[in-house]
């Protein structure tokens, strides 16, 4: 009988090996819904992908010659960046209409904030589809708006090559989403909460690949700069030693601000004039406002301070 059960659970999960979108998702079928161009919500689409949930940073093409890898201009959407993970190899898509152009608004809306593509394919969590559907659905209606006007880009990104325990793992990862309303920006520490949420992926380690909840913000998640060398992430509670709780709000800004021209070009810094590189985002970011910028400060400055020295380098 034991031997019959062992073989039926092999059985069983070669047929998932095989054909893994035998496991439903938890997510319903993309709404029927047409999102209109507006102007509005172009720009404000605009800052979204390239400033504040910086899409533009993994769907595009990276120049490598400068601190922190900037965006390569003309290459925005275009995909193709390799996640080299415990998965398998995961490509970011191409997000220009070259690829989304065969794609309805609906099934857009499902991809970004629940996790599963036009195909029924579930996606790797690289792509933060659990911070995107807990956003406002008006932000991801501009997000969405502002990629149909990208300039279409002919770039065939390569199928993911991921193992197959992860093809199975994966199915149980997407989840319906639960839209919010996004708070008035007078609300300083509830605009920065909401604005916040993509700094807390990078700035929070993790147990089990997920969040620890008594680290939140509290930094040290390594991050890979080579082959050999790893950078952790910084302390952004509000600890006086270790935190920003010796930083005001104009220092905080100004961080983000040095890599912003007057005219809203970025700063680009050649490789070599730091210690060090970085997987920081700084140009992208620096393109928000300093209200918005000043926000995120106000909420992070609520956070409780947790003491966390974090050695900034390390190796493999």
């Amino acid at each position: 009988m034991r031997k019959f059960v062992i073989g039926l659970i092999a059985i069983v999960f070669l047929i998932l090996v095989m054909d893994p979108k035998i496991i439903p998702t938890k997510v319903d079928a993309p709404l029927d819904i047409s999102i209109e161009a507006t102007a509005e919500r172009i720009a404000r689409g605009d800052y979204l992908a390239n400033h504040v949930w910086v899409c533009m940073e993994c769907h595009s093409q990276k120049n490598n010659q400068f601190y922190s890898d900037p965006v390569k201009p003309g290459t925005e959407g275009m995909g193709g960046l390799l996640f080299d993970s415990e998965f398998g190899q995961i490509y970011a898509s191409n997000i220009t209409p070259y690829e989304i152009d065969h794609w309805t608004d609906g099934e857009l809306l499902l991809a970004i904030t629940e996790g599963v593509n036009k195909n029924g394919d579930a996606l790797f969590p690289f792509h933060p589809y659990t911070l995107y559907g807990k956003k406002d659905i008006e932000d991801v209606y501009s997000v969405i708006a502002y990629l149909r006007t990208l300039p279409s880009i002919q770039n065939d990104v390569p199928k993911r090559d991921t193992k197959l325990w992860a093809n199975v793992l994966v199915r149980f990862m997407p989840k319906p989403a639960t839209f919010i309303q996004k708070p008035d920006s007078s609300n300083t520490i509830d605009h920065g909460k909401y604005l916040s949420g993509v700094c807390a992926r990078c700035h929070t380690p993790q147990i089990n690949g997920k969040p620890d909840p008594d680290m939140f913000y509290a930094g040290g998640l390594d991050h890979p700069l080579s082959d050999t060398e790893i950078i952790r992430s910084s302390n952004l509670t509000p600890d006086m030693e270790t935190g920003i709780g010796n930083k005001n709000k104009e220092n905080f800004i100004g961080i983000f601000k040095a890599f912003d021209s007057e005219d809203s070009k970025m700063i680009l810094i050649p490789k070599g004039a730091r210690e060090s590189n970085t997987p920081m985002a700084w140009t992208q970011f620096a393109g928000m406002t300093e209200n918005d910028l000043g926000a995120i400060y106000d909420y992070l400055r609520t956070l409780p301070p947790i003491k966390n020295r974090v050695e900034k380098y390390g190796v493999k």
